[in-house]
């Protein structure tokens, strides 16, 4: 009688580690699709703020594309002058805005585990240095 109870305790305790390497691993891959992207939120962060900022100071799309391309992360394909896209209002009389408006939107479908559809966005203002308008710019990343 001892020997059979014995062997259903150690099937049941390898099933009992087998459910918990299981469970294991996949949280431990849910934590990195969760890391990747808050780091991919972040990269769009930096690209805003560092967009929003030189178009304020009236540089050339060109250049801007050329400097995000060195802070953006390899998941991302590399970003032209043209895909900066901004539309300036001109100020009325009396309504000055100084503003520059630079919208970053970015999707990331890399992950192993959970299941993100979600568009990532970042929305940086700066004060506009070159005149009274206001400048919204939107720029998509894509993925390569």
């Amino acid at each position: 009688m001892q020997i059979k109870n014995k062997k259903k305790a150690f099937v049941d305790q390898i099933l009992l580690w087998m459910t918990l390497i299981v469970g294991f691993v996949t949280l431990f891959f849910m934590v990195i699709d969760y890391a990747a992207i808050a780091r991919v939120k972040s990269n769009t962060d930096l690209l805003a703020q560092y967009g929003a900022r030189m178009i304020a100071l009236g540089r050339d799309d060109a250049d801007i594309a050329s400097s995000m391309n060195n802070m953006k992360v390899n998941y991302f394909a590399d970003i032209a002058g043209s895909d900066i896209l901004c539309t300036e209002t001109v100020a009325t009389a009396g309504v000055n805005e100084y503003q520059v408006v630079l919208t970053v939107s970015a999707t990331y479908t890399d992950t192993r585990v959970i299941t993100y559809n979600d568009t990532i966005q970042s929305k940086i203002a700066a004060f506009n240095e070159t005149n009274s308008n206001f400048i919204n710019c939107t720029l998509a990343l894509t993925a390569q």
